[in-house]
């Protein structure tokens, strides 16, 4: 068998068609669609009296259009959202996953499509968009086209297409210091010429491509179209793999020990012949910068901006005139004396969360030069959530506004002097507002505002000038309702308790309530709820509460805790010995305040042990442990949380009324509970689930989930007394 490229192996797995002479046609398994390119396509769509043929293959993401600050909605023109509002009603007319401004999974298309794993080994990928190359990171054949094509793939699932040339890239060696992915893509762009990869598709192969990051070849496939590639790619292997494991459209269960077999076989074979091969030394890549409009016009950054009559090519000369003249620079500039007024960090090539890592530790106990404007737009909604969970989102915001001390920037400080904690200062929105918490003792006596500057001067470290807009005495308490209201008047939020907000507890707490309450009122106000379900919201409830207040209360005390064990003498020596002393203290007092900060288990994993709504099953609770939530399907936890499909998971079975879960094919008679249900005016819906994935973790056949979302009863068959227990979980039955 003649030796194939990975190319070749993906194309010849997709010709759905083909004839001399003419382009042959391609079956397309992932269609990205955003909102610029897609209206004309859709409007063709409904003139033609077309439907879309595969919805399923579709994936759409408001991208082009969305302001980067305030809700990503009431800041965009009346274009853009004429546009965004078109993408929306277009995927809602025909069943297309979309995610809108405001989702959590919105983004740049070229980031979220690998981010959620729809991005795939082997895979035919099309967006109209340039730079969709960027997806062939994955060992995918991925390629922008235009509005034209994407009504035919809308309509056909399929896209006409020439068979490009073939184009090898080999980097070997190892990156200089300080040399990343994109100076890498640069160097490259630089040694085949701004149409050096023109009509080809580029395969990245070497040592230096194997050794990068996913997000590092997602940049450097990212810039093949920069170069007139038609494609990149890269393939796949166990970095690869690793990156799209347990991401949400991911295979998974048995499904996943098959893909990853079939996506091993995913390499061009020795001896494949490449229709051009260029090579690059790594030793020879640097630092670069583009001095003009296009990533080939890009030098190193120590060289020179380049005299456009250096270009032995006209239409060269003509660009480099048209470029410096935009950019305002002159021949022979050194590219270091050329000041900065704004940075940008974002985009689809560099807008993940690995670039802002590195931006981060670049700013990380620095400042924003006086006169320079950083502007950071994570590549996604899920960037930007990891960002801000990670603290780089507050490194970003108060960079430039920190001039005061030399310490990193962070969202709260905790000031220790000799008689322990004394304070902490948090920051409220991340530019310019502060709260200051002076720690109280017994023999508190209100402080003028003149004691409260110096405090904060002495936090800080220096006198400075500043307002404080008011001041408010506060008294931290740690209180539970010793009944959570009266057959008419219901008790939540504060009203239920009070807690120090060391972990933040209290906001999930009251809403986790008034979820809890909600679903009961209006069984009562529907008739369908018993006389005991009220009754129950105290009996589930108050115990949360409880925990919650004590986990509060046990980080406050950990925070507070120099006050009692007071800091060694020498954390306040100036000098080496000093410096050493307090970083060996800060390490230790930093593990102890980890357990605030991680506290999914708080927030997720609350069961309703003992509920008289619940049917037990007689397995034992997991452990109920602050940073550890772990998924179970056990009566009175959270229903697990498992994709069924694209845009649908388990949480959209529930609301409403109760969800009868049935799993697997050969799926079990649950006319008995159905019928209970309905004799009562219990709203049931019964949702039948074929998923390996779900029934694994649901353990059972049969699972009945409250409108809360909580499991009420599981078995594997209907329990013989079908009525007593559609009773029990409706408060109307012991």
């Amino acid at each position: 068998m003649t030796p194939r490229t990975l190319f070749d192996k993906i194309w010849e797995a997709h010709v759905v068609a083909e004839a001399p002479g003419e382009p042959s046609l391609i079956y397309v398994d992932l269609h990205l669609v955003h909102e610029v390119t897609s209206p004309q396509a859709f409007e063709s769509l409904r003139i033609e009296g077309r439907t879309v043929r595969r919805p399923g293959r579709v994936v759409a993401t408001m991208d082009h259009n969305v302001p980067t600050d305030g809700d990503g909605i009431s800041g965009a023109d009346a274009m853009s959202r004429a546009q965004m509002d078109a993408l929306r009603a277009n995927c809602d007319q025909y069943g297309i996953s979309c995610f809108g401004a405001g989702h959590r999974w919105q983004g740049i298309v070229h980031v979220i499509g690998p981010e959620l794993g729809l991005t795939l080994p082997g895979t035919t990928v099309v967006c109209g968009d340039s730079h969709t190359a960027t997806h062939g990171a994955f060992g995918a054949f991925a390629l922008g086209i235009g509005t034209s094509e994407v009504e035919h793939v809308l309509a056909t699932q399929c896209l006409r297409q020439s068979r490009p040339s073939t184009m090898e890239v080999r980097i070997d060696g190892t990156l200089p210091i300080g040399v990343t992915a994109k100076d890498a893509a640069l160097g490259v762009l630089n040694a085949i010429g701004t149409a050096g990869a023109a009509g080809h598709v580029v395969e990245y192969t070497g040592s230096v491509v194997r050794g990068l990051s996913m997000e590092q070849r997602m940049t450097l496939c990212n810039l093949t179209i920069e170069g007139g590639g038609r494609a990149g790619m890269i393939a796949p292997d166990a970095t690869t793999f690793a990156y799209i494991r347990r991401r949400p459209y991911a295979p998974s269960g048995n499904g996943w020990d098959e893909a990853v077999a079939a996506w091993s076989e995913l390499r061009s074979d020795a001896g494949a012949a490449f229709d051009r091969v260029v090579s690059i030394d790594a030793a020879t890549l640097e630092p670069t910068v583009t001095w003009g409009t296009t990533p080939a016009q890009s030098v190193p950054v120590t060289g020179r901006v380049p005299d456009p009559d250096s270009f032995e090519d006209a239409a060269e000369r003509e660009s480099a005139v048209r470029a410096l003249a935009y950019m305002g620079l002159a021949p022979g500039m050194a590219i270091e004396d050329i000041k900065l007024d704004t940075v940008f960090i974002g985009s689809c090539t560099n807008g993940r969360i690995e670039d802002l890592r590195a931006a981060a530790a670049m700013l990380e106990g620095r400042r924003v030069h006086d006169g320079i404007r950083v502007l950071v737009v994570p590549g996604s909604a899920q960037v930007k959530v990891q960002a801000e969970a990670e603290g780089l989102d507050a490194i970003f915001r108060r960079a430039g506004l920190e001039r005061l001390h030399s310490i990193a920037p962070a969202y709260r400080f905790i000031f220790i002097g000799p008689e322990g904690t004394f304070a902490t200062l948090v920051a409220i929105d991340g530019r310019d507002h502060w709260r200051f918490s002076l720690v109280g003792s017994r023999d508190y006596r209100p402080p003028t505002e003149a004691d409260i500057r110096a405090v904060i001067e002495r936090a800080v470290g220096c006198r400075f000038d500043f307002e404080i807009t008011s001041i408010i005495p506060w008294t931290r308490r740690e209180l539970i309702a010793d009944h959570y209201g009266t057959p008419r008047v219901f008790l939540a939020g504060d009203s239920a308790h009070q807690l120090s907000p060391t972990g933040g507890f209290g906001m999930n707490t009251g809403i986790q309530e008034a979820i809890d309450l909600a679903w009961k009122l209006e069984a009562r106000l529907a008739g369908w709820g018993g006389e005991a379900l009220l009754s129950s919201y105290e009996a589930e409830r108050r115990p949360i509460a409880a925990r919650n207040v004590n986990e509060a209360a046990g980080n406050l005390a950990r925070m507070l805790s120099p006050r009692e064990d007071r800091p060694p003498a020498e954390i306040f020596l100036p000098g080496a010995a000093g410096a050493a002393a307090r970083r060996a203290f800060g390490e230790r007092f930093t593990a102890t305040m980890r357990r605030e900060w991680f506290t999914l288990g708080i927030q997720l994993g609350y069961r309703y042990e003992g509920s008289p709504l619940l049917v037990p099953d007689g397995t034992a609770p997991p452990p109920d442990e602050p940073a550890t939530y772990l998924q179970t399907a056990r009566p009175g936890h959270r229903a697990p949380h498992v994709f069924l499909a694209p845009g649908r998971s388990t949480l959209d079975l529930y609301g409403r009324g109760f969800a009868l879960l049935r799993f697997g094919r050969a799926s079990p008679d649950a006319s008995a509970l159905v019928a209970a249900a309905a004799s009562r005016g219990v709203p049931l819906r019964l949702c039948d689930v074929v998923n390996e994935a779900a029934e694994a973790l649901y353990e059972r056949r049969l699972v009945l989930v409250r409108p809360d979302g909580h499991v009420a009863w599981r078995g594997d068959r209907v329990p013989d007394d079908a009525p007593g227990v559609v009773d029990r979980v409706r408060g109307a039955g012991a």
